[in-house]
């Protein structure tokens, strides 16, 4: 069988138990801080960088 059988029955098994939502959840907020994070990292270098074009 294809290993797409394997996932299917993976995640069917893990619906039945409850564990995909607090999975889900741990992932998607864990992202929130990070994406944030890197929001503020790359504006912060546009920052410094500063006017650089000299126009």
């Amino acid at each position: 069988m294809c290993s797409w059988h394997y996932f299917h029955k993976l995640c069917k098994s893990l619906r039945k138990h409850g564990v995909i939502e607090p999975l889900l959840l741990g992932i998607v907020l864990g992202l929130i801080p990070v994406t944030l994070a890197g929001l503020f990292v790359a504006a912060y270098m546009q920052y410094r960088r500063g006017d650089q074009l000299n126009f």
